[in-house]
């Protein structure tokens, strides 16, 4: 009886500390974090954040080769096939050396999460620095599958530590490039139809 009336003591609090949560601001958070890093692989939305970047950076993107592994749902794998290894992806972009140096700083303070891992220089003209120069990216995508259990039901709420919150509020501030942005229609657009 003492074990049940403990048990029931532990859920009771649990409970009252979960109905006390703000339930819009959860939900916001891990829309930020699973936006850094995915619950899924999510390779449209790094092939989108790409084109996004080096849009703004000035530079053209060329050939992408992804090697994404497994693709299928989380629900039409086995548990053996879940792992959160990171997907690599091969960019080749092409630009003068200072939108390059742009693409890459945008790139690596996106709120995506990826890993320049390496790069490969070439360009006959790439001494000189308003010449466009060709590069090659190897970088590492990573995402992280949801957890498949939630522990023991009575174990107490994790809080965020303040070294979790301070890294939150820094990725909640980078620029999500993986999406698709919605804007006012041009002027030409009436309602009437496009004129």
């Amino acid at each position: 009886l003492a074990k049940g009336q403990k048990r029931l003591d532990d859920l009771t609090k649990k409970a009252a500390e979960l109905e006390a949560f703000n339930s819009p601001e959860l939900k916001d958070r891990f829309t930020v974090l699973d936006s850094a890093v995915p619950s899924e692989k999510d390779i449209a939305g790094f092939l989108l954040g790409i084109q996004r970047i080096a849009n703004e950076a000035s530079v053209s993107v060329g050939l992408i080769n992804v090697a994404p592994g497994l693709v299928s749902s989380v629900s039409a794998t086995s548990k053996a096939s879940l792992t959160n290894e990171p997907v690599t992806a091969k960019v080749t972009i092409k630009g003068t050396f200072p939108a390059i140096r742009d693409f890459i700083s945008k790139s690596v303070k996106a709120r995506r999460l990826i890993k320049i891992e390496g790069l490969s220089l070439s360009g006959t003209v790439a001494q000189k620095a308003d010449q466009p120069i060709s590069i090659a990216l190897s970088v590492s995508i990573y995402y992280q599958p949801l957890p498949t259990s939630l522990g023991v039901i009575s174990a107490p709420l994790q809080d965020f530590t303040a070294e979790e919150e301070e890294l939150y509020q820094k990725i909640k501030n980078y620029t999500y490039y993986s999406y698709f942005q919605a804007g006012a229609l041009p002027d030409l657009v009436q309602s009437g139809g496009v004129i």
